[in-house]
């Protein structure tokens, strides 16, 4: 069993990103930026936008180390008014936090924020976890009703990697939903 390491970037942002031509991201929920610094390094404009403070400063001191610039924006994804457009939009483990009435406005404006091809890489909890995991879970194909307009390039429910959760000691493992879509 390997526990996610989270001073790497996601495996599936790796594995969509790393030969495409670098552009403008926005890493939703960002927290300490795994997946905004290892786009950094590989030469997009980079967003990062949370909720938590602290691990936004803590992101602002690593890209520093780097010689990286990573804008980062102490924001709620609800409130969140953009610049510009972005060619990829990385929303990772952030709208099971949101209660379900805001899943659906939400959806549509990262769709806004988005260029024409540009490309959103989504995951969250899915309805197989315990009800109250989280404050909302996504019921079956529920993710990728929303993208109905978009080519869905992967579309997959299955289990996350396996994480020691905060104030616990024995690893788990969450039922989730991973999507990477296009821009029509």
């Amino acid at each position: 069993m390997n526990l996610t390491d989270y001073t790497q970037s996601t495996p599936l942002v790796k594995y969509v990103l790393s030969e495409i031509t670098p552009g403008k991201a926005l890493d939703i929920g960002s927290f300490a930026g795994r997946n905004a610094l290892y786009l950094a390094r590989l030469g997009w404009d980079v967003t990062a936008i949370d909720t938590d403070a602290i691990a936004l400063d803590d992101l602002r001191a690593a890209a520093a180390k780097e010689n990286l610039t990573i804008a980062t924006q102490h924001v709620d994804v609800r409130n969140y008014q953009p610049k510009h457009q972005f060619d990829v939009v990385l929303c990772l483990m952030v709208l099971h936090f949101l209660p379900e009435q805001d899943i659906t406005p939400t959806i549509a404006k990262m769709k806004e924020w988005t260029n024409p091809h540009g490309k959103h890489i989504v995951s969250a909890f899915t309805d197989s976890n315990p009800t109250g995991t989280r404050p909302y879970l996504f019921p079956a194909r529920g993710l990728r009703k929303h993208y109905d307009d978009w080519s869905i390039a992967t579309y997959e429910e299955g289990y996350s990697s396996w994480i020691i959760p905060e104030g616990k000691t024995e690893p788990e493992r969450y039922a989730v939903v991973r999507l990477v879509a296009g821009n029509k």
